[in-house]
């Protein structure tokens, strides 16, 4: 008997963000789907600037969003979604400064400090951002899976909580318990030693744990995951609602240009060995799991467009 299961992202996981696509994410994402930078500018004396003007642009899309260094020549740019960004820094007297490859992950403050230098504010000076070897913003537990390992690391089931799981103190609940008998969207896992029931999940800033079983409910395509971050203990208040972990998964943006991907998952019983324990013929076993998305923009300044459409088929 042949199952074929149908898993179509139109409508559900049809993601549109109206108002100039990525900036409406700017303004209306809850902390839990968004990163922010912090710094403070000075000169090559260690003088704080005020006033300096600040260009913060998301590559991808281009959006861009300005400031200026309060008096202390500090600076804070919230609720930015996560990617590769790049600041522009400008001052009267001083050289224009770009501080590319800032990559922000989700849930996280990137600490960005410039040091400007005296000069023609025509003359520019470009340095490379390298990501911290160790997060010193703040005493939480956490663990972020970046795109990489969403995107290319083999996934039975092309679930994305499974993920979880490669990171330290996290476990599958055992069968038979209630926290197993009650997932919905793939097997559940308990974290620190806490029950399944007792995580958060979100899902680009919203909630989707179910309020009545406390498990999550809606799991987008693994294709369309552009990074999730665990935070197992110590994490800010806002994060807060649940006595163990918080798992905040944020959607690929857009873009201005348009770009996808056509894949296929295939199981077959004929890259399969033989059993010892098999009669003379391995059991018949068939799954293909394929699909495709397309990623851009509706139109120049517009909607940003995530389209996935997925199918699954087992015999």
């Amino acid at each position: 008997m042949r199952a074929l299961l149908w898993e179509r992202q139109l409508g559900f996981f049809l993601l549109l963000w109206v108002a100039a696509g990525v900036q409406s994410r700017l303004e209306a994402s809850a902390q839990t789907a968004t990163s922010e930078i912090v710094g403070t500018v000075s000169d090559a004396t260690g003088g704080v600037l005020p006033g300096v003007k600040l260009t913060v642009t998301h590559q991808a899309s281009g959006q861009a969003r300005q400031l200026s260094t309060d008096s202390n020549g500090n600076y804070v740019v919230p609720s930015l979604p996560v990617e590769e960004y790049t600041i522009k820094a400008e001052l009267s007297s001083f050289k224009t400064q770009f501080r590319q490859g800032i990559v922000l992950q989700v849930g996280r403050q990137a600490q960005i400090d410039l040091v400007m230098e005296v000069g023609d504010v025509n003359e520019t000076v470009t340095i490379e951002s390298t990501p911290p070897l160790l997060q010193t913003a703040n005493a939480e537990v956490s663990e972020v899976i970046e795109n990489a390992r969403v995107t290319e690391l083999p996934l039975n089931g092309r679930q994305f909580v499974d993920l979880t799981l490669l990171s330290d103190n996290v476990f599958v609940a055992p069968r038979g318990t209630r926290g197993s008998a009650l997932a919905q969207t793939g097997p559940a896992v308990l974290i620190a030693g806490q029950r399944p029931g007792h995580n958060m999940y979100f899902l680009d800033g919203v909630s989707v744990t179910d309020q009545y079983f406390n498990h999550l409910v809606a799991s987008p395509p693994i294709d369309a995951i552009e990074e999730f971050n665990i935070q197992k203990s110590i994490y800010p208040a806002e994060f807060g609602g649940k006595a163990s972990a918080t798992i905040s998964a944020v959607t690929k943006s857009g873009g201005n240009s348009f770009h996808g991907d056509v894949y296929e998952f295939v199981r077959n019983d004929i890259f399969d060995a033989r059993n010892f324990f098999d009669p003379t013929q391995k059991p018949p076993y068939r799954q293909n799991q394929f699909g495709c998305d397309i990623r851009g923009r509706t139109a120049k300044g517009s909607n940003i467009l995530l389209l996935e459409l997925r199918r699954t088929s087992c015999a």
